[in-house]
């Protein structure tokens, strides 16, 4: 859920950073791309005996506009501009938010959260 999937982008996140300062001695360039949620052929190929998980699963990525081609050209991007972190603009904006406005960002999670339930 929401739990893990948070608990695994800030681990990525805290070692990636770890290693781009041990790996710019030796000028070897670092990037993290955190991806979306985007829209595939994944749910069709779901097979999951929970209903409610495969429709939360299914509405979730309704919801998004992303697409892996996409996705995959901002990620292209990113490198050849040489970006630590890699994310689109729903990424950057909940980094932000996170960071300046925590008390915010909490609200925005739980109404995540609470929607991703029904």
């Amino acid at each position: 859920g929401q739990s893990s999937e948070a608990a695994c982008a800030a681990a990525i996140i805290a070692l990636s950073e770890s290693l781009r300062s041990e790996l710019a001695p030796l000028n070897i360039k670092l990037s993290v791309a955190l991806v979306p949620p985007f829209r595939s052929n994944l749910g069709e190929q779901l097979r999951s005996t929970d209903a409610v998980s495969r429709a939360r699963y299914l509405r979730a990525m309704g919801d998004t506009e992303d697409n892996s081609e996409q996705l995959a050209r901002e990620i292209f991007d990113g490198i050849e501009k040489q970006a630590f972190l890699i994310t689109n603009q729903q990424g950057r904006s909940r980094l932000r938010s996170r960071r300046w406005r925590p008390k915010r960002f909490f609200e925005e999670m739980k109404t995540l959260a609470a929607r991703i339930r029904r």
